[in-house]
């Protein structure tokens, strides 16, 4: 497990929450633009549509966890198990169901970066 990379992506995320959007690797758009209803299909056919307002931030990248280890470090994010958070519906039900609830990218990020801090600390388990 890659716990500086982890770290650093949490900072990432923290920095400016816009920047995560779980269930996607990356989406690119134009900064202060919302995705297009089709790159957000898999969230729309899931049911979680909490995501579907949020604008791009001015670097005009969201993307999941795994996504951001993979842009802020492409050679350590290969062997760091971050597939395992890159999709919300499977991280333990105590953080699921408080990432679905959430109303804002800052809530969501908080709540990212708590599921960052349980995965380092179960060292992957959980």
């Amino acid at each position: 497990m890659n716990v500086e990379l982890l770290e650093k992506v949490k900072q990432h995320i923290l920095e400016e929450p816009r920047r995560l959007v779980m269930g996607r690797v990356k989406l690119e758009g134009e900064p202060g633009t919302t995705p297009k209803p089709n790159s957000l299909m898999p969230i729309y056919a899931a049911g979680n549509t909490y995501e579907s307002k949020q604008k791009f931030p001015d670097c005009g990248t969201m993307a999941c966890i795994m996504g951001w280890a993979r842009i802020l470090d492409p050679v350590a994010a290969r062997d760091g198990g971050f597939g395992r958070l890159c999709d919300a519906s499977t991280w333990p039900k105590r953080f699921r169901n408080r990432y679905a609830k959430a109303k804002t990218p800052i809530m969501r990020a908080k709540i990212a970066a708590a599921r960052i801090d349980h995965f380092i600390k179960t060292q992957g388990a959980e």
